[in-house]
């Protein structure tokens, strides 16, 4: 099952992709890698900026290109590092 994908998360995930690329619209479902839309280097300048306004932390071992092949893909990581978040907070 497709984890759902918050609407705030990915305007903002967006917002920070067409900033970056000085592009005025892009398609939640638009390849961002594989399409040529952003290289690697692109994406260790995307990580600080979703960091901080999504508040959520990515290590090393959510970088890949799965996570970051579409809008979509990367606010399903978002949402996912917020999920659990939440849930190790109640845990304490």
């Amino acid at each position: 099952m497709e984890e759902q994908v918050d609407k705030e998360v990915r305007a903002t995930i967006a917002s920070i992709i067409t900033s970056l690329k000085q592009i005025e619209i892009i398609g939640p479902e638009e390849l961002l890698l594989s399409g040529g839309l952003v290289d690697s280097f692109d994406v260790l300048h995307l990580i600080p900026m979703i960091e901080e306004r999504c508040g959520v932390i990515i290590d090393g071992e959510h970088i890949s290109h799965e996570n970051f092949i579409t809008i979509n893909a990367i606010a399903r990581l978002v949402c996912r590092l917020k999920n659990e978040e939440t849930r190790a907070r109640k845990l304490r």
